[in-house]
């Protein structure tokens, strides 16, 4: 029975995993053709032309030789539509027939009140699409449209509609249907005179926009004004609802997901025409705030896709500003941040309609890394020849952001960059730098060490890889491997921190499966490692033969160091004429090269 909320029980993962075969789950986002025992096709999570990718359908596990990302239908759910454990499992329930009950302690009316909000706003949404493509309704919104240059095809693809220019065509509409004004107006869509005796649409007159969660859910819509009224504000987003928070939804992550995890790096930018005209110049990996204020849930959202954004903001003082902000914010997040810098007076949407894609692709290729766009911006502003007091202004306002960066070498870079272009001692810079936080120098940034790259792997390795392949794909195997070699046996780092979870689970209760290895393992490239393992065809005709050669392999250079040992003892025990400890040592030296040969 679960014991707490969104709790989902070992039993129902076990079934779910059962009930879904992870070669046709794959299939729907990755072409496979079959090769061998497995399904190969070009990996989705990064770009190649080889395929690398591998699907087993004997082991319902995947792996990629090239990123090595690896794991089972869930992980892959996970990776490909970027959702929890918890969500990978309930939506892969849903589609297999398994029923999962649901937390005595979770809020059932808080859920139930979700489910009818979801369906709601996919009401709405719809109610705001015919209300565009209707021939006299939405004329107007659809020549605005025109003139923005956004194809009927895009329109549709983005959802959007039209708020008609009326007081209450969504409050009738929806009454009719049996909604009340308590639940739409909980829902953002209508609001109270200030007696609240009389209701009113929220959204009139305007083009709308559908926001959607990373699932393509509707949780709320923004709106921009048709004509002028200068009592009106131009755009306007829901309040936020249970659904709808702000700080928490890019417009248009839906739609760039994938695009954002192809190219490697996303493209923030402000307003929803930015957006949308990048997509109509088949620029996809873009995200648009929207006009909110950029907060640490938007980064964390960004970082399930992608560790790279660069920003693409107006280049007026306020876009300026909300860029040094969102530097900040996504720095926390270890996001790696560059700024595209636009001309005076221009805006994404306005650039690519006036410049077009390739000029536009040219700026974004010249996107420098923020602080040293910073930097730039600072030099430029200063002119050749600066005063002392503007170089220290400068200096003031760029360190606060270089203090911020978690890397010693980074920070030493840009002092470097700054003293250079400021034309001022960098020894300076370092004093004021340490105002600002910063507790040691960069000039001695401590480089974390990192194994040095090898050649084709030495005899020992290849044995401790083919006892701990053994391991994963014969569990029953085990025991006989602990007999025969120690973890100290094992020198490669991430394999002997494998066999050793592999040696403890082995002697708890229960089944030890590749997903529970994953699951223990804390390293990335020891679960790397583990998926390269499992799809390993290999077989033994003889497993225990195979163990006991590989032990011998594995301990074949200690037995070197033992025999070199040896031999200088026997020279000892002949110079001191002792026959029984030459003839004693002589014999071990002699067992010693029949299990090196």
């Amino acid at each position: 029975m679960a014991s707490k909320k969104g709790f989902i029980s070992e039993g129902i993962i076990e079934e779910v995993r059962s009930r879904v075969d992870i070669v046709e789950i794959v299939s729907e986002y990755v072409s496979l053709k079959k090769g061998g025992r497995n399904f190969k096709g070009l990996c989705p999570f990064h770009s190649e032309k080889s395929p690398s990718f591998n699907v087993s359908a004997e082991k319902q596990f995947f792996h990629c030789f090239g990123c090595g990302e690896g794991g089972n239908v869930f992980r892959f759910l996970m990776k490909i539509e970027n959702l929890s454990f918890p969500e990978s499992v309930r939506q892969l329930a849903s589609r297999s027939g398994v029923t999962i009950p649901e937390s005595s302690q979770e809020n059932q009316a808080e859920k139930s009140e979700r489910e009818v909000l979801y369906g709601l706003n996919q009401s709405v949404k719809e109610f705001f699409e015919s209300q565009l493509w209707d021939p006299a309704k939405g004329l107007r919104a659809r020549k605005y449209l025109g003139k923005r240059e956004i194809s009927t095809e895009l329109a549709k693809r983005f959802s959007l509609g039209l708020a008609p220019d009326s007081w209450d065509a969504l409050l009738t509409h929806f009454q009719k249907k049996g909604f009340s004004t308590g639940q739409l107006e909980k829902a953002g869509f209508i609001k109270a005179n200030e007696a609240r005796s009389k209701y009113f649409d929220r959204f009139r007159n305007r083009v709308i926009f559908p926001f959607t969660d990373n699932r393509g859910r509707v949780v709320g819509f923004g709106g921009r004004l048709l004509g002028e009224d200068s009592k009106a504000p131009k755009y306007l987003n829901s309040p936020e609802t249970l659904l709808y928070k702000k700080g928490k939804i890019f417009y248009g992550i839906h739609q760039a997901g994938k695009a954002i995890q192809k190219d490697g790096f996303a493209t923030m930018v402000e307003g929803y025409f930015d957006l949308l005209t990048a997509f109509q110049n088949d620029i996809e990996n873009v995200v648009a705030n929207s006009g909110t204020a950029l907060t640490e849930d938007h980064a964390a959202l960004l970082k399930r896709y992608t560790e790279n954004v660069t920003m693409v903001f107006d280049s007026d003082v306020a876009g300026r500003s909300a860029s040094e902000r969102g530097f900040e914010i996504l720095l926390k997040q270890g996001l790696r941040v560059k700024m595209a810098v636009l001309p005076p007076g221009e805006d994404p949407d306005s650039y690519l309609r006036k410049h077009g894609r390739e000029s536009f692709q040219q700026m974004m290729d010249s996107s420098k890394p923020f602080i040293e766009y910073l930097i730039d911006s600072a030099a430029r502003e200063m002119g050749s020849s600066g005063s002392v007091e503007k170089k220290s202004a400068c200096v003031n306002k760029i360190l606060p952001f270089i203090a911020k960066l978690p890397s010693s070498i980074e920070k030493n870079e840009y002092i470097n960059i700054l003293s250079e272009r400021l034309q001022i001692s960098d020894k300076a810079v370092y004093g004021d730098l340490m105002k600002h936080g910063s507790s040691r120098s960069p000039g001695f940034a401590k480089i974390p060490s990192r194994p040095v790259s090898k050649g084709r792997p030495s005899l020992a390795e290849q044995c401790e890889r083919g006892m701990v392949q053994i391991m994963i794909q014969n569990p029953g195997h085990i025991k006989y491997v602990e007999e025969a070699v120690a973890i100290s046996d094992f020198k490669n780092q991430d394999l002997s921190a494998i066999a050793t979870m592999l040696f403890e689970q082995n002697g708890l209760e229960g089944s030890i499966s590749l997903d529970k290895i994953m699951e223990l393992l804390p390293s990335e490239n020891q679960k790397s490692l583990v998926g390269a393992i499992a799809m390993d065809l290999t077989e033994y005709e003889d497993l225990e033969r195979a163990i006991s050669d590989f032990a011998r392999g594995m301990k074949k250079k200690e037995r070197k160091i033992q025999l070199q040992k040896i031999q200088k003892e026997k020279s000892f025990a002949a110079k001191a004429l002792d026959v029984n400890q030459f003839q004693k040592l002589n014999e071990n030296c002699q067992e010693l090269r029949r299990e090196l040969s």
